[in-house]
Order: structure tokens, then C-alpha cells, then sequence
């Protein structure tokens, strides 16, 4: 009798062609697949190269938050920021951590009221640039930069 093997293959019978005859049916291993899955799914021939990154999920949280405490989502409503790309229903990402830069968008608070400017630099100076001529804010307020505008998140509907 010949020694066991700690092979997990079948003994080869020595009686058996090699190659094997590709026409040669063979059963099924029900076992080979998990349950419910077709068996034409199964993986055949070699691991695929980006096989590490499957099951990976892409999560906005880590790739566009760089400070919880200070980060924010705004709702944008209205059409007066469509000037600058944003529509209304648009999610932005508000960061009050981020510096202010000239060409920024970012969430100012002008007569008491939450607008979305760009900043644009006068000398020294940074402050948020208004929309139109006809805009309704005081010359003389001294306009709060509340928050930098990181990241903008539309959805676009569904048919």
C-alpha cells in the first residue's frame, strides 16, 4: 500500500492520459464555489492584478476631510452662486480650518447673512468679490471669511 500524501489533490492513476483530453467532461465540485454563487463566476486562470483593491470602498470621509471638528456640509439653495458653477441643491464641504486664498470659494458672512463668494486679493487685503453690480451688501461692513469651501457634491438625477 503506498504512503498517504498530505497533497490536497487526488493519487494520479498512472493508467491516466497526460495532457488531459480537453474535450473530457469532469463533475462539477459543488463545494469550490460559495452558496448562491453561479458557477461561472469562479475565478479561472491566474489572480488578477488588482485584485487587492476589490472590496476596497471608496469612503469621502477620509479623502476629503482633513479636519472633522472643523469641517461642515452646506446645502446650497438658490441660484444666485450659479456665476461661480454651484446650483441649487449642490452639498459643499466647508472647512473653517483651511486658510483663505485669493480665487477661493468660500462661505462669508456679509450684513448678517451666510453668502458664497470668491476672495479676491486688493493690495493686503482679502475680501469676498461680489456677484453682480446691483449687490445688496454694505461697502462699509467688513465682511466675515466664515469658512474655504472644499469639495462641492451634486447629484444629478436619476430617469
Amino acid at each position: 500500500m503506498p504512503p498517504e500524501s498530505d497533497s490536497p489533490f487526488p493519487p494520479r492513476d498512472p493508467d491516466a492520459s497526460f495532457p488531459p483530453d480537453p474535450d473530457a467532461s469532469f463533475p462539477l465540485n459543488p463545494d469550490a464555489a460559495p452558496p448562491n454563487t453561479p458557477l461561472d463566476l469562479r475565478q479561472k486562470g491566474f489572480k488578477s492584478g488588482a485584485a487587492e483593491y476589490i472590496g476596497r470602498l471608496l469612503n469621502l470621509d477620509q479623502r476629503l476631510i482633513t479636519n472633522r471638528p472643523a469641517s461642515f456640509f452646506w446645502r446650497v439653495r438658490g441660484d444666485e452662486a450659479r456665476i461661480l458653477g454651484l446650483k441649487h441643491g449642490d452639498l459643499l464641504l466647508v472647512d473653517r480650518s483651511l486658510p483663505p486664498r485669493h480665487g477661493r470659494l468660500a462661505v462669508c458672512v456679509i450684513n448678517r447673512k451666510f453668502y458664497i463668494r470668491r476672495l479676491r486679493r486688493f493690495g493686503a487685503v482679502l475680501v469676498p468679490a461680489r456677484l453682480k453690480t446691483g449687490d445688496a451688501s454694505d461697502p462699509f461692513e467688513v465682511p466675515e471669511i466664515w469658512g474655504v469651501i472644499r469639495a462641492v457634491i451634486r447629484e444629478f438625477p436619476s430617469r
